[in-house]
């Protein structure tokens, strides 16, 4: 290409007007991800805690022999609609924590990434370490809504099933 002296673009007026881009769109996704970690503060932490109680109370429910039947038959229904429930929530929260750590990931894996241009190479290294912050939904600031928060809603209810049956 022509230099810029000319009036015309090189190759680095080029790449440096597309990261400027990329960058702001970045921005932008991130500004959008904290609005939703803002809006979802509280509906998270009523959805783990009180989605664990409900499987809790659901689940003695049923296993409870001193109920009557007509009490006992609807509680499978509702342990398997909050139990999807919770799965739902928990796993996409997972995901646009991965997602975020993707792109990072995404420009260090990419095996030859340091010899493409000395104009980004600086730039990928910027974007990687920005990526390292875990950028997670938080359920009420108590935990993060991921795959694990699943399993520990499901522990802590079997935990308090237990200790229920043994009182």
């Amino acid at each position: 290409m022509k230099n810029a002296e000319e009036g015309q673009l090189t190759i680095n007026d080029c790449i440096l007007h597309y990261i400027n881009q990329s960058v702001k769109h970045h921005q932008h996704t991130l500004r959008m991800m904290n609005a939703f970690k803002k809006l979802m503060f509280f509906p998270l932490f009523a959805l783990v805690f009180d989605g664990g109680f409900i499987l809790c109370m659901s689940s003695y429910m049923l296993i409870n022999n001193d109920l009557s039947i007509t009490l006992r038959v609807p509680m499978p229904c509702v342990i398997a609609a909050e139990a999807t429930f919770a799965f739902i929530f928990c796993y996409y929260g997972g995901l646009l924590s991965e997602a975020n750590e993707d792109v990072g990931n995404g420009i260090y894996d990419c095996e030859k990434w340091m010899y493409y241009s000395k104009v980004t190479s600086p730039y990928a290294i910027i974007i990687k370490g920005y990526c390292n912050i875990p950028n997670e939904l938080s359920a009420g600031g108590f935990t993060s809504v991921n795959q694990r928060a699943f399993g520990s809603i499901l522990s802590a209810t079997y935990s308090y099933i237990g200790f229920m049956l043994s009182t």
